[in-house]
């Protein structure tokens, strides 16, 4: 097929979602809106807005249960293989080690107070992860300090 030979023009609703549903790297979970949804993307207005005990209940909740399990989880499917799809690193991988440093750097989300305990019972991600972060591909784009937190 040959390529398009102008660009497709975009909306005047996609410009505003694109502009108003950016967030800071430290708030994936959009908790600093104060909303269960991100922005609407054609009003950029908070989705469903949350009240202080329904954030800190939410907060807890991501922290005690939802994001341990989850990497425990991930442990399991791990198992004793190098990568998540064996031999081969993959975008798994990779997507793994980038929200893995940021819980270990404390920049996962500080509205949650997630920190570098919810990966202690998880040998085999903090392996992978250093098996990525000394991939040839991978060291020159991660932080040193990431090593010695994975210890």
């Amino acid at each position: 097929r040959p390529p398009r030979s102008t660009p497709k023009p975009s909306s005047a609703a996609s410009d505003v979602y694109k502009r108003q549903t950016r967030r800071p790297p430290s708030d994936p979970c959009g908790f600093r809106y104060g909303a269960a949804l991100r922005r609407d993307p054609t009003t950029a207005a908070p989705g469903v807005p949350l009240s202080a005990e329904q954030r800190a209940a939410a907060a807890a909740a991501v922290r005690g249960s939802y994001l341990p399990t989850g990497l425990q989880r991930l442990e399991a499917v791990l198992g004793d293989r190098p990568y998540f799809c064996g031999g081969k690193l993959t975008i798994a991988d990779v997507a793994l080690f980038v929200d893995a440093s940021q819980i270990l750097d404390g920049e996962f989300d500080e509205a949650l107070g997630v920190g570098a305990a919810v990966l202690a019972d998880c040998p085999g991600l903090r392996r992978l992860c250093l098996r990525v972060r000394r991939h040839p591909r991978v060291r020159d784009w991660a932080r040193p300090k990431f090593d010695a937190k994975l210890r």
